[in-house]
Protein backbone atom coordinates (compact mmCIF):
# COMPACT_ATOMS: atom_id res chain seq x y z
CA UNK A 1 0.00 0.00 0.00
CA UNK A 2 2.60 2.48 1.05
CA UNK A 3 4.64 1.27 -2.11
CA UNK A 4 1.29 2.14 -4.17
CA UNK A 5 1.05 5.42 -2.98
CA UNK A 6 4.95 6.23 -3.24
CA UNK A 7 4.67 5.23 -6.73
CA UNK A 8 1.22 7.53 -7.65
CA UNK A 9 3.38 10.08 -5.95
CA UNK A 10 6.64 9.69 -8.45
CA UNK A 11 4.01 9.98 -11.46
CA UNK A 12 2.45 12.60 -10.46
CA UNK A 13 5.57 14.53 -9.49
CA UNK A 14 6.56 13.83 -13.07
CA UNK A 15 3.61 14.81 -14.29
CA UNK A 16 4.29 18.60 -12.68
CA UNK A 17 7.61 18.94 -14.13
CA UNK A 18 6.37 18.12 -17.53
CA UNK A 19 3.44 20.79 -17.33
CA UNK A 20 5.72 23.29 -15.98
CA UNK A 21 8.67 21.85 -18.85
CA UNK A 22 5.98 22.77 -21.63
CA UNK A 23 4.69 25.71 -19.87
CA UNK A 24 8.30 27.89 -20.13
CA UNK A 25 9.36 26.47 -23.14
CA UNK A 26 8.78 29.56 -25.73
CA UNK A 27 5.86 28.60 -28.83
CA UNK A 28 8.11 27.95 -32.07
CA UNK A 29 8.76 30.81 -34.08
CA UNK A 30 8.02 30.66 -37.96
CA UNK A 31 11.66 30.42 -38.76
CA UNK A 32 12.02 27.71 -36.62
CA UNK A 33 8.42 25.88 -38.33
CA UNK A 34 9.96 26.46 -41.86
CA UNK A 35 13.43 25.10 -40.94
CA UNK A 36 12.06 21.81 -39.47
CA UNK A 37 10.10 21.61 -42.24
CA UNK A 38 12.79 22.29 -44.53
CA UNK A 39 15.07 19.48 -42.52
CA UNK A 40 12.54 16.83 -42.64
CA UNK A 41 12.24 17.63 -46.68
CA UNK A 42 12.83 15.00 -49.01
CA UNK A 43 14.15 17.45 -51.67
CA UNK A 44 17.14 18.39 -48.78
CA UNK A 45 19.80 16.19 -50.31
CA UNK A 46 19.51 17.91 -53.97
CA UNK A 47 19.82 21.21 -52.31
CA UNK A 48 22.68 20.63 -50.63
CA UNK A 49 23.97 18.94 -53.57
CA UNK A 50 23.23 21.57 -55.75
CA UNK A 51 24.66 24.52 -52.75
CA UNK A 52 27.80 22.31 -53.19
CA UNK A 53 28.12 22.45 -56.75
CA UNK A 54 27.29 26.47 -56.63
CA UNK A 55 29.91 27.20 -54.39
CA UNK A 56 32.93 25.12 -55.72
CA UNK A 57 31.70 25.76 -60.20
CA UNK A 58 29.75 28.90 -59.79
CA UNK A 59 31.63 31.11 -57.68
CA UNK A 60 35.16 31.04 -59.09
CA UNK A 61 33.40 31.75 -62.80
CA UNK A 62 31.70 34.84 -60.90
CA UNK A 63 34.97 36.01 -59.95
CA UNK A 64 36.72 35.58 -63.38
CA UNK A 65 33.64 37.23 -65.40
CA UNK A 66 31.02 39.50 -63.11
CA UNK A 67 29.81 40.58 -66.24
CA UNK A 68 28.01 37.23 -67.41
CA UNK A 69 26.32 36.95 -64.17
CA UNK A 70 24.98 40.51 -64.55
CA UNK A 71 23.81 40.15 -68.38
CA UNK A 72 22.11 36.82 -67.44
CA UNK A 73 20.34 38.34 -64.69
CA UNK A 74 19.51 40.63 -66.36
CA UNK A 75 17.85 38.19 -69.61
CA UNK A 76 16.29 36.44 -66.43
CA UNK A 77 14.72 39.56 -65.32
CA UNK A 78 13.71 40.66 -68.81
CA UNK A 79 11.85 37.54 -69.42
CA UNK A 80 9.94 37.50 -66.01
CA UNK A 81 8.76 40.89 -67.19
CA UNK A 82 7.95 39.54 -70.71
CA UNK A 83 6.04 36.57 -69.63
CA UNK A 84 4.76 38.46 -66.31
CA UNK A 85 3.87 35.38 -64.14
CA UNK A 86 2.23 37.36 -61.17
CA UNK A 87 -0.72 38.08 -63.72
CA UNK A 88 -1.48 34.31 -63.64
CA UNK A 89 0.01 33.12 -60.39
CA UNK A 90 -2.23 34.94 -58.32
CA UNK A 91 -5.43 34.11 -59.99
CA UNK A 92 -8.21 33.39 -57.56
CA UNK A 93 -8.33 29.65 -58.87
CA UNK A 94 -4.79 29.02 -58.43
CA UNK A 95 -5.10 30.55 -54.99
CA UNK A 96 -7.87 28.84 -54.27
CA UNK A 97 -6.31 25.48 -54.86
CA UNK A 98 -2.61 25.80 -53.58
CA UNK A 99 -3.39 28.12 -50.33
CA UNK A 100 -5.14 25.36 -48.71
CA UNK A 101 -2.54 22.42 -49.55
CA UNK A 102 -0.08 24.76 -48.51
CA UNK A 103 -1.42 26.01 -45.42
CA UNK A 104 -2.19 22.19 -44.09
CA UNK A 105 1.30 21.41 -45.12
CA UNK A 106 2.52 24.24 -42.92
CA UNK A 107 0.53 23.37 -40.11
CA UNK A 108 1.26 20.02 -39.81
CA UNK A 109 5.09 20.85 -38.71
CA UNK A 110 3.68 22.95 -35.82
CA UNK A 111 5.35 21.68 -32.71
CA UNK A 112 2.17 21.12 -30.48
CA UNK A 113 2.88 20.81 -26.46
CA UNK A 114 2.05 17.18 -24.71
CA UNK A 115 0.49 18.40 -21.15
Amino acid sequence: MIGNNLNSNAQLDHSRDEIRRALSTPPATPGQVVNQWLTAHPVKLATDVIGDVTKTVVTPLAQRNPMIFVLSAAVVGGLLVWTRPWSWLFKPAVIGTLVPQIVAKALAYVPTRNL
